[in-house]
C-alpha cells in the first residue's frame, strides 16, 4: 500500500501535513481517512451505523403494580361526608388507625372502636389524612373532638416527612379553637 510522503524538512507543520494528506491516495481520503485521526491514510475510518429510532420501553411490572395501587385505591377511598355513618355523641374522638394483612395496607377510621370507614393506606399519607379531615369535619361539624393517629399508623401515616407529624397536630388543634 503506498504511504503519505513525510512532510517537506523546511515545511511547516499543518500546511505540511495538509499537502501530504492531499497527495496520498484519493480513495483513502474519500473514504474518510485523516490525518489526525489514521496511522494509515489509505485505511478507511470506521462509519458507524444509523441509529434505530428510539422504541418506547415495556412498562416495568414494579410500574404496572404500582398503578393498578393508586387506581384501586381512588375507587376505594373516601370522597363525600355522606359516605360515612350518622354517629352519636357530643364529642367525636375518631381514631385513624392502620391495619396490614398480607401486602394489603389499610387506614381504619374507629369510633369508640367500631370501625366508621376502611380504605387503602398511602405511605407518607398525611396529605389523605388532611382531606379525610376535611370530610369528617364536613360530616360531623362541631362535634368532631379530634382525629388521633394510632401507635400503629404513625410509621405509614408520617413515612419519612419530619413536618407530618406537626401537620396532623395542627389540624387537631383547630378543632379546638373553632
Amino acid at each position: 500500500m503506498p504511504q503519505s510522503p513525510a512532510p517537506p524538512a523546511g515545511g511547516s507543520g499543518a500546511a505540511a501535513g495538509t499537502r501530504a494528506i492531499s497527495r496520498s491516495s484519493s480513495t483513502s481520503v474519500a473514504r474518510g481517512a485523516t490525518a489526525c485521526c489514521s496511522s494509515s491514510p489509505s485505511r478507511p475510518a470506521r462509519r458507524r451505523a444509523p441509529l434505530p429510532p428510539r422504541a418506547t420501553p415495556a412498562p416495568r411490572p414494579s410500574l404496572d403494580a404500582r398503578d393498578r395501587f393508586f387506581e384501586r385505591a381512588q375507587q376505594l377511598e373516601l370522597r363525600e361526608a355522606g359516605q360515612l355513618p350518622p354517629l352519636e355523641g357530643d364529642r367525636l374522638l375518631i381514631e385513624w388507625d392502620f391495619e396490614e394483612r398480607g401486602e394489603e395496607r389499610r387506614t381504619v377510621l374507629r369510633h369508640d372502636g367500631q370501625e366508621i370507614w376502611r380504605e387503602l393506606a398511602y405511605y407518607e399519607g398525611y396529605e389523605r389524612y388532611a382531606a379525610v379531615f376535611a370530610i369528617l369535619r364536613e360530616r360531623y361539624g362541631w362535634r368532631l373532638a379530634e382525629v388521633r393517629p394510632t401507635r400503629a399508623s404513625e410509621v405509614y401515616l408520617y413515612g419519612d416527612k419530619p413536618s407530618a407529624p406537626l401537620t396532623i397536630d395542627e389540624l387537631n388543634a383547630g378543632l379546638k379553637r373553632s
